[in-house]
């Protein structure tokens, strides 16, 4: 686009990339800052100082840390998750299918530093199992293909609505993050863990597979 005078003027699209990059650039930078210093304790002008911006650029594209956080999961959350369905194979029934995927979870997500702050963090867990917060719209929407198909097909238990199973994933996480931990359990146990006491309980009970 041209100005009266002949100079080239930014498009929206000229402006939306810049922005991206700058969110980008932002989240870098948080991603160094919470590694160092913990989620917790990082602040925004560790996160400013360490982008080699002003703390007020920081709030230019970011309200607040907990914006920042989500804006970071979001994207490790999505890395795992193209990497879980790039390595599920193929199952037979939903529960075997919900049991691997769980275990792929735990496994991909384990080794990611990123995610595993995350999940472990009390605070952000709590907020991505409330079906009230952006944070669970957000972690939800991995599992929600296949809830959403099961569902359909009658295979989870009755009393349990789509909200109730996504919080029941979402929370066990942290808790197989723990479990696999152990040096004692092979894969093969965790995943007799995940499919006997987090998948199971969702099913009918004439769905269940032994």
């Amino acid at each position: 686009m041209l100005h009266s005078e002949g100079r080239v003027l930014p498009t929206r699209a000229d402006e939306g990339d810049a922005n991206a990059a700058a969110r980008e650039r932002i989240a870098a930078s948080s991603r160094n800052c919470f590694e160092r210093y913990g989620v917790r304790k990082t602040t925004i002008d560790d996160i400013a100082s360490d982008a080699g911006i002003s703390r007020g650029s920081v709030y230019r594209y970011f309200a607040n840390k907990e914006d920042i956080l989500r804006y970071v999961s979001a994207g490790e959350i999505t890395r795992v998750n193209r990497e879980i369905r790039s390595r599920l194979p193929r199952v037979e029934n939903y529960q075997e299918l919900l049991t691997e995927s769980l275990l792929l979870a735990t496994v991909v997500g384990r080794d990611n530093k990123y995610v595993r702050m995350f999940v472990e963090s009390i605070e952000y867990t709590a907020k991505s199992a409330d079906p009230s917060t952006q944070e669970y719209v957000e972690t939800s929407a991995v599992w929600a293909p296949l809830i959403e198909s099961a569902m359909k097909k009658g295979e989870f238990a009755d009393d349990l609505s789509r909200g109730d199973i996504a919080s029941w994933l979402i929370l066990s996480e942290a808790l197989l993050f723990t479990k696999a931990d152990s040096p004692n359990v092979t894969e093969d146990e965790l995943r007799r863990f995940i499919r006997r006491f987090v998948v199971m309980p969702l099913f009918n009970k004439d769905r269940r597979a032994g």
